[in-house]
């Protein structure tokens, strides 16, 4: 044992880029030369020096290849351990670069089209666990269909995760979406369990780049969730974008003042519906909400082309440089 004291080297906090927290966790770590056994808990690991605190001594760093196969293997989980996050074998095998899918869940109601509950997820090319990845939810219009085309067009290359959720069957399908503060609940409700569910299937969603988009009834969703102070949006989401809709019962959206959010609210020139919108957006404002107002003269009602781009633009011109601030 003092032979193998002797060989240590005194950690130098500076001197080691380590990934992780301290984890508490004492176990026995064994040198497979010659079976010494040492009972310590880690302190970091870089993937190829591994800090021990050794019991009732110093702060040591050895070469992790010196141990066994089990205790390299226990450096290795620890990464992930010591973030409360899941090793990447313990991941759902369908959380993968490029990988498209729906996430079903059976315990909820059927969606408002009446197809079993559940999201549609898009992880991008470039996604690599456990780095945090951005995320942008969308929420179409109309019955609210798991399409992620727009959603597509306005992430272009930036990364994010796409995911898109669908609305509850139980909601009155009977006048606006959005003048019904009971049908809104019910989303909440239905919606809050989803993003739970996203939140443990992909434990690397970044903590500050999060972005959910909606379209007509999904902008009236968004209205709603701000003005009725949704924990679930409020709570998960750092911008906010809203096309042709917005609408709430209070129109009081003062639940997002003096937060860190961004908003966006556009419509189109050519839309009937349109000074509803404006009326939303001036709404936000006496609200002293960070919001950008856009009128788009080649649009009506639908979420065309170039409002779609228009949002992009706003991502990353206004809302990405905001959440890149959060926390600094």
């Amino acid at each position: 044992m003092q032979l193998f004291y002797r060989e240590v080297i005194l950690t130098l906090s500076l001197g080691l880029h380590a990934i992780g927290a301290p984890d508490d966790e004492v176990r026995s770590f064994t040198r497979s030369s010659d079976n010494k056994s040492i009972e310590a808990h880690v302190v970091s690991y870089d993937g190829k020096q591994v800090v021990l605190a050794v019991q009732g001594k110093k702060n040591y760093t050895f070469d992790s290849a010196i141990f066994t196969e089990d205790d390299q293997q226990y450096f290795q989980k620890w990464v992930y351990t010591s973030k409360g996050m899941p090793a990447p074998n313990e991941l759902d095998p369908r959380i993968k670069p490029s990988a498209t899918f729906r996430v079903e869940m059976p315990n909820l109601a059927q969606t408002y089209t009446n197809k079993p509950a559940g999201f549609t997820i898009s992880l991008p090319p470039n996604y690599s666990y456990p780095e945090a990845t951005p995320l942008l939810v969308f929420l179409n219009g109309g019955t609210g269909s798991e399409s992620l085309k727009q959603a597509k067009t306005i992430a272009g290359s930036m990364g994010y995760i796409l995911v898109s959720l669908p609305y509850t069957s139980e909601i009155d399908k009977d006048g606006p979406l959005g003048n019904s503060e009971k049908n809104m609940e019910l989303i909440e409700a239905y919606h809050s369990v989803m993003l739970e569910r996203l939140r443990k299937l992909v434990p690397n969603l970044s903590q500050t780049h999060r972005v959910i988009v909606g379209s007509s009834n999904g902008a009236h969703i968004i209205g709603s969730a701000i003005a009725m102070d949704w924990d679930c949006y409020l709570d998960y989401f750092n911008a906010f974008a809203l096309w042709e809709g917005g609408g709430s019962i209070s129109r009081n959206f003062k639940a997002a003042r003096g937060k860190e959010y961004q908003v966006w609210v556009g419509w189109g020139e050519k839309s009937e519906f349109k000074d509803f919108t404006i009326g939303v957006a001036e709404a936000m404002d006496e609200s002293r909400v960070n919001v950008t107002q856009q009128a788009v003269k080649t649009a009506g009602h639908g979420l065309n082309k170039e409002a779609t781009l228009l949002i992009k633009e706003w991502l990353k011109k206004i809302a990405e440089p905001h959440m890149q601030g959060i926390g600094s």
